[in-house]
């Protein structure tokens, strides 16, 4: 299974690091390394693609296109609807989410089908230390079908205890690795879409000037 990538192809690569001391640690950097293998021959036997979808979709809250939004006081419930553009298969999922969440959900609307629903696992303190992830391969399928013609949700329940907003204090997104369907064909990208160029301009923002510094601070304090 692998992505295929073409000649000239523009990727883009964005960290976030965080110092949980209350000092600067000198020295300190991040390392990349991808697996690459030449195109032809029969490998690979399945063209994958990572995806995800949040309750902020499909630019964030602006300014700055976090995808952390101010958690309400008490009980919540945030979510996106949307369908895919080609039809295909999901493999895997696995989801985000920030402290005093109760659940993240993805959801076949057309059907009922409820795909995946996570529990975050938390800590002594209530920090969320993690969250389940499923596969839907076996071996007599690759996974779960995802078709043009249906709606899918995900949605994020919190119980905001503290009796006052959060600000950043909610997220929920899932994400997974999805097989297109064979013969299936994207569309092609439109560079002049208001929310593509907002999306990029976002994804190359650095992210020490907008809300994901004080994301980060909310989250983990």
């Amino acid at each position: 299974v692998g992505m295929p990538l073409i000649a000239g192809q523009r990727v883009i690569v964005k960290a976030m690091l965080h110092n949980p001391e209350l000092k600067v640690l000198p020295g300190v950097r991040a390392r990349v390394i991808f697996g690459y293998r030449k195109a032809g021959g029969q490998f690979p036997l399945f063209q994958a693609y990572p995806w995800q979808l949040d309750v902020k979709f499909p630019v964030g809250e602006q300014p700055g296109g976090t995808k952390a939004f101010e958690l309400p006081a008490g009980r919540s419930e945030t979510y996106y609807e949307a369908s895919p553009v080609v039809p295909g298969t999901l493999v895997g999922i696995g989801g985000h989410v920030h402290d005093l969440a109760k659940h993240l959900e993805f959801v076949d609307l057309t059907t009922g089908e409820v795909i995946w629903k996570g529990e975050p696992v938390f800590d002594s303190v209530g920090a969320v230390t993690s969250m389940p992830m499923k596969l839907f391969y076996s071996w007599n399928r690759m996974g779960v079908k995802l078709d043009p013609a249906h709606r899918y949700r995900v949605s994020v329940v919190y119980d905001n205890t503290t009796g006052a907003p959060i600000p950043y204090g909610g997220m929920g997104v899932v994400a997974g690795l999805f097989l297109p369907a064979k013969g299936a064909q994207w569309p092609a990208v439109d560079t002049t879409n208001a929310d593509y160029i907002t999306d990029l301009r976002n994804t190359l923002e650095d992210g020490n000037k907008v809300g994901e510094i004080g994301m980060m601070h909310s989250h983990h304090v």
